[in-house]
């Protein structure tokens, strides 16, 4: 049996890999919740604050976390994930959910109280098993807005795996399987054939 090790990357993911360098089967699906900061308000242990600007903040984001917030900080810059932070007045952003870098966002009007926060049930991102490279992994980021169809289903989701421009979608809504890890659409951006991907992780 291959020895399986800890490995880190540049944008401080820890991820599993076998001795040979491969990643692990994929045994199950990890569902992850994005929390931020400990209930007495200080910021978990491998977050840091990369900076801190004047804005405004309207409910709904790509997240599916039913309390999260879009904000527009200060030179048009546009946060679409940012958890709210009512003991200081401001909203902590993230611009992925393997983000280590949390921009502050201090709303000059933050009493959302009364808002009613709009519910996204598509996941924020996904990390899935290349189905044309077994020993590769592919992030993708909810696209959000209008986008396109390919198959009959939408693509939600743009993949890469560490380049700029995206090497696929991910199409629909998870596959969710009892006992067994989810699966998605996946459409390569070079090919006409719709694949099944298998899902590592998933970013709520």
């Amino acid at each position: 049996m291959a020895t399986t090790l800890l490995t880190g990357a540049a944008d401080g993911v820890i991820r599993m890999v076998t001795a040979d360098g491969k990643p692990p089967p994929v045994t199950r699906t990890d569902v992850r919740v994005m929390h931020l900061r400990h209930p007495d308000g200080t910021l978990a242990a491998e977050y840091r604050i990369a900076g801190r600007s004047p804005g405004e903040c309207n409910v709904g984001s790509l997240s599916s976390d039913p309390e999260t917030l879009t904000c527009f900080a200060e030179g048009s810059v546009i946060y679409k994930s940012c958890w709210p932070d009512p003991r200081h007045g401001s909203a902590d952003c993230l611009t992925s959910p393997w983000d280590q870098e949390i921009r502050i966002v201090r709303d000059p009007d933050p009493d959302l109280s009364g808002a009613e926060y709009i519910h996204v049930r598509t996941p924020w991102a996904l990390e899935l098993r290349d189905p044309r490279r077994p020993d590769a992994m592919l992030r993708c980021m909810s696209l959000g807005g209008a986008t396109f169809v390919i198959d009959g289903q939408r693509a939600n989701w743009a993949c890469r795996s560490g380049e700029v421009e995206p090497v696929g979608y991910a199409l629909g809504e998870p596959a969710r399987h009892a006992g067994r890890p989810w699966t998605v659409s996946f459409w390569p951006s070079d090919d006409d054939e719709v694949r099944q991907a298998t899902i590592a992780t998933v970013w709520k």
